[in-house]
């Protein structure tokens, strides 16, 4: 009788024993994955929030009163364990009217968040995400880059660009961006009439498929004709309204010089 108590203590024992080895394998296999992730998750929010708020203090500084110029804001930048770089040489955007007046060209400049393999990026105003080495791109919020048609049929084009200057910055965890708007300039206006028959866009990005998807989803409803072609990293964009000019187009530029501090 004890030995057969003897032998149910260790049978009793080796289960629970087998229960907890079990239990604790099932958690390191789904569970701590899963928390990680969840982890993961609120960093990368928290990342995104914070370019969120850059971009609405980039908003305010660039539409204040005189259209922004001489005022300054530092924005705190809680990145945590992603990698935030400010790119003043990259993204190139280019209008030309009527097929060879280029009315504007220069490389306006990015400022990226990037955690693991997410990317979110600021580009004329506009946040953009993606999956780092993807095409595929999403609009977050909307780029400084308006089409419209009027009662009459002519075309509105209103451009509003962004040009972020300095050095290259890169940085992680937390830090104070110092952005100034050191100018704001007319680069195109049409006065009481259409200007212009034709206009071509042509974007280089990162998010070239996310400009894509924006602009189509501006002049998609309007009764424009219109191509859009896009390799890689290049976008160009011909808008045709009709054949004769009706095109009002209006390009604004506010610089903007970013620091770290």
């Amino acid at each position: 009788m004890d030995n057969e108590d003897g032998v149910s203590d260790v049978v009793g024992y080796i289960l629970i024993f087998g229960i907890v080895v079990t239990s604790i394998a099932v958690i390191t296999v789904f569970g701590l994955p899963t928390i990680q992730n969840a982890k993961d998750v609120a960093f990368y929010q928290k990342g995104k929030n914070s370019m969120s708020h850059l971009e609405s203090n980039v908003e305010e500084i660039s539409r204040g009163p005189i259209r922004g110029e001489k005022l300054n804001r530092e924005v705190l930048m809680d990145i945590g364990e992603g990698f935030l770089e400010v790119k003043p040489n990259e993204t190139n955007f280019t209008l030309i009217k009527d097929g060879e007046d280029v009315i504007y060209s220069a490389e306006i400049g990015v400022i990226r968040y990037n955690f693991q393999d997410m990317v979110t990026s600021l580009e004329m105003n506009g946040l953009f995400e993606k999956t780092a080495g993807s095409n595929s791109s999403g609009v977050l919020i909307e780029p400084n880059l308006f089409i419209a048609n009027d009662s009459k049929g002519n075309l509105s084009v209103n451009v509003h660009i962004i040009n972020i200057t300095g050095e290259d910055i890169g940085f992680s965890g937390e830090k104070y961006l110092a952005i100034s708007n050191i100018g704001f300039k007319k680069i195109y206006q049409s006065e009481k009439s259409p200007s212009c028959s034709n206009l071509t866009i042509k974007v280089s990005s990162d998010h070239s498929f996310g400009w894509r998807n924006y602009v189509r989803s501006e002049i998609d409803d309007l009764s424009n004709n219109f191509s859009v072609h896009i390799t890689g990293k290049e976008l160009l964009i011909n808008i045709t309204n009709t054949d004769r000019e009706d095109i009002y187009l209006n390009v604004y530029e506010t610089k903007l010089e970013v620091e770290v501090r």
